[in-house]
């Protein structure tokens, strides 16, 4: 996959979530908000509780993505240092949620096919 595409496919991908959290905002504050259907225009009661609601709703957001990249952060730093410790003392790097090989092995044709497992051509159906 070139660069290009790679970058196409974050962006769609970016654009998707903030539809996503923009359809969220808007369906919960129009729930929450909006109690008279009688008038075509909002009134001031509902025009102030939608405003405080997406104020809300989005400083919820900044605060929950900021602490999001704090903790990943912290968390790509101890993998890095783990892997830098493990290279010195001339061992594998123990990292949670990863196999061993798959740390610092890159894919090659030879390791994919110790890890995919022959197909069983015995059995008919």
């Amino acid at each position: 996959m070139d660069k290009i595409s790679m970058v196409e496919e974050q962006n769609a991908r970016n654009m998707k979530d903030f539809l996503e959290l923009y359809n969220k905002l808007t369906e919960r504050c129009f729930l929450q908000c909006v109690v008279n259907f009688n008038n075509r225009s909002l009134s001031d009661y509902e025009y102030k509780c939608a405003e405080q609601c997406a104020g809300r709703y989005v400083k919820y957001n900044q605060r929950l993505m900021l602490t999001f990249v704090d903790k990943q952060s912290a968390k790509q730093e101890a993998m890095i240092k783990e892997i830098e410790k493990a290279a010195a003392e001339g061992r594998e790097p123990k990292l949670p949620g990863m196999p061993l090989q798959a740390a610092v092995t890159p894919p090659t044709e030879e390791n994919a096919k110790k890890s995919i497992p022959p197909l069983d051509n015995s059995r008919t159906t």
